[in-house]
């Protein structure tokens, strides 16, 4: 039994090393009954896998194709059960070209390439944008070649970002990637990569792949960002915030203060670079500007002043009964659980309405982009 387990993830290495020229092939992913991201696996290729891989890339590189993906290049990389298959179609509202990827799910894999089956070498643009209507859990693996080697830049429908691997990134597309509406997702690889490894840089974009099924279109490469994107709806465009403010173009709260970075720059105006609390950090991407233990939203909501650590609310509201936003389960084993927010009549208002199944279901009250409230000033909490 482990011997057959080991010869299918050889073969599934060397099918995943066409990208690449490195040791290590990306094999499995692991998730948990809640979606969150556990374990990228990998496996060694054997020798005349990486020779390979190698040669092939090494010839792209002397003749480099653009990504272009109205140009074929599709292809299953992983029929593990027996069934993925690949079409495209017209559809009355989307138009010509939505590819179809069906399959047993998240057991199999697609890849778009170049046309002739190999990898692309495309050195002149940095943004990778596509289009995807998914209800199922998906995993997205943008193959690149950077100064540090070949680095996957993996994506996924969870919150967040970490690294499980040295030559492997995830960001979090957020829940509602996969809410089974059509949906546009546009990242700058280059800026990606900075955030997890300062030191990489960008050479080329080599390959895209999807584990799960679904519906994609318009799979392309950018220069740059459209005119106008604003990705996490902040009020601020999103080659503003990278090229300009540094701020996150795929969080609308960069420093995690309780405030949209593009409220926050209406609040601090013109003066959006003062370093308020002397830690070299503009008081725009600084969570608590005057060092007193008060995030800065939390501060402008309640009517104190974030350049003045002597000015403190007596006290923070962080829920009045209407706000079912800030909460989330952590724990919706079994499944069922609900929150609400409703109309008490012993209360004359609004409460909040945690439904489960008794303490078996776990209930989180944080900010509404799920931030902490860092509150390192006030010492009593009351409810």
């Amino acid at each position: 039994m482990k011997a057959s387990i080991l010869v299918s993830l050889l073969l599934l290495a060397s099918q995943c090393l066409i990208f690449t020229n490195q040791t290590y092939a990306q094999v499995y992913y692991q998730r948990d009954d809640n979606g969150r991201l556990l374990e990228v696996g990998f496996i060694k290729a054997p020798a005349h896998v990486q020779a390979q891989a190698q040669a092939a890339l090494a010839e792209r590189k002397r003749s480099p194709v653009l990504v272009d993906p109205h140009n074929g290049g599709w292809s299953v990389y992983d029929n593990a059960s027996g069934s993925a298959a690949i079409s495209m179609f017209s559809d009355p509202k989307r138009g010509d070209g939505v590819i179809q990827l069906a399959g047993d799910g998240h057991g199999d894999g697609y890849r778009l390439g170049a046309a002739d089956g190999g990898p692309w070498y495309d050195t002149e643009n940095q943004i990778f944008q596509w289009s995807m209507k998914y209800s199922e859990f998906f995993t997205i693996y943008i193959t690149v070649e950077t100064n540090d080697g070949i680095y996957y830049m993996v994506y996924t429908p969870v919150e967040g970002h970490h690294i499980t691997h040295s030559s492997i990134v995830n960001y979090g597309l957020g829940k509602s990637a996969r809410n089974g509406q059509w949906q546009t997702f546009t990242r700058d690889l280059l800026y990606d990569l900075d955030y997890a490894r300062p030191t990489i840089e960008l050479i080329a974009i080599l390959g895209f792949q999807i584990r799960g099924s679904g519906l994609l279109q318009n799979v392309k490469a950018l220069p740059s960002f459209p005119a106008g994107l604003d990705a996490d709806r902040d009020g601020i465009t999103d080659n503003q915030e990278i090229q300009h403010y540094e701020t996150n173009p795929y969080r609308a709260d960069s420093d995690g203060d309780a405030i949209a970075d593009g409220d926050e720059l209406n609040y601090w105006g013109d003066s959006w670079q003062d370093d308020s609390d002397g830690d070299l950090l503009p008081d725009l991407r600084d969570p608590d500007s005057d060092n007193d233990g008060l995030v800065d939203g939390a501060e402008i909501a309640a009517g104190s002043d974030p350049r003045d650590r002597l000015s403190v609310a007596q006290q923070l509201v962080y829920e009045d009964g209407s706000g079912a936003a800030r909460w989330d389960m952590y724990d919706n084993s079994p499944v069922g659980a609900s929150i609400r927010s409703v109309t008490d009549a012993g209360r004359a208002g609004q409460v909040v309405r945690l439904r489960g199944s008794a303490i078996s279901n776990g209930f989180r009250l944080r900010y509404p982009d799920q931030h902490w409230w860092n509150n390192r000033r006030h010492k009593s909490l009351r409810w």
